[in-house]
Order: structure tokens, then sequence, then C-alpha cells
């Protein structure tokens, strides 16, 4: 779950996790409820779900470092490098497998089994697309090349990878722009 500190950091900002809610690919909600969350009047999403991601995600991150010998970190919210305040990332963990670079990027998540449609074959990027939208913005933020999605779908272990694909994220952060410039700035509610 999100630290005090984290979810001070990410009021008033679009994430990760709201991009996808923006662009149309999240389960929690539209432009609207992310929106909503960005100004405050909303609460960020939780259910049963997130709350058992939420408690088994360190669990995952060890399996997934005692497996790889690498070491993790948790950076927690960052913003985007050059893009100023109004973007940022809510990062699960960092892999070190040197002193101070920041390797690649680790997202641990959690599925029931009546979801192992939404995910395709492991080692691929064949997941369900609000992650790859969530993926753009973190390795963006982080300027790191790419991610690994730690997976347990019901009592099965997978791994799934994300490769930066700067054509795609930059054409991303300008709709995510042109939603904070035209909704967020002026406080103009959208269409959801």
């Amino acid at each position: 779950g999100l630290t005090k500190t984290q979810k001070a950091r990410r009021r008033g900002r679009v994430t990760a996790t709201r991009a996808a809610m923006i662009v149309g690919e999240s389960e929690f909600g539209g432009k609207l409820r992310a929106y909503r969350e960005i100004i405050g009047v909303e609460r960020e999403h939780r259910n049963v779900s997130t709350e058992f991601g939420t408690f088994a995600e360190p669990l995952i991150a060890r399996r997934y470092a005692k497996i790889h010998g690498v070491r993790l970190r948790k950076p927690g919210t960052i913003l985007h490098p050059t893009e100023g305040a109004w973007l940022a990332a809510s990062l699960d963990y960092v892999v070190l497998t040197t002193l101070l670079a920041w390797d690649y990027l680790l997202e641990v998540k959690t599925a029931d089994e009546s979801q192992t449609d939404h995910w395709g074959l492991p080692g691929t990027s064949q997941v369900p697309d609000g992650y790859i939208v969530q993926a753009a913005i973190e390795c963006a933020c982080a300027n790191v090349g790419s991610l690994v999605w730690a997976v347990m779908i019901g009592r099965s272990f997978y791994e799934y990878r994300y490769e930066r694909d700067l054509r795609f994220e930059s054409d991303l952060i300008g709709l995510l722009r042109e939603f904070h410039e035209c909704h967020v700035v002026p406080r103009i509610a959208p269409d959801d």
C-alpha cells in the first residue's frame, strides 16, 4: 500500500495508475474518476483484491529477489524528470544489481485464477493493457529501460517483461499533458 508520504506526493498529479484510467484501460474507473482523485474529491480505489495485493507484495518481491539474486529498493513516489510536477509514479521496487544503478523496475501483481486469460505467455509483455500504460509512465519517471512484473495468479508465480518504447511513451505523455492542461489546471471535469 501507499504510505502517507506517497499519498501526499500523488495529490494533484497524474500518476501511472491514473494514466491507465485516463486512456480507458483501467478496471478502477475512467477519466472522471482519475480527475476526481487528482483534485482530491475522491479517494483512490480500494477493495479486497487491492488489500490482498498490498499484503502479498513483499512476499512476492522477496521470492523474485531470491530467484534472481538481486537486491530490491522501494523508492516510493517519484516525479518525471522533465515534465515537471504534474506527472508522477509510485514505484513498487527498483532492482539493483550494482551498488548505485537502478537497473530496471519490479512491479508486483496478484490476480485471481479467473483472470488467467488476461495474461499471455510468461516472459512477454502480454499483460492487461492498463499495466502497459502504467509501465510506460513508471519507466519514463524512473528513466530506466525495462520493467518486470512478478505476478501471482492463484498459487502460480509468473514473470512478464516490458521494454521501454519511447514513441509510445511520448504519445502517451502528450495525451496525459493535454488532459492535465484541459481538465486539471482549469478544474473542468471531463466526460467519462
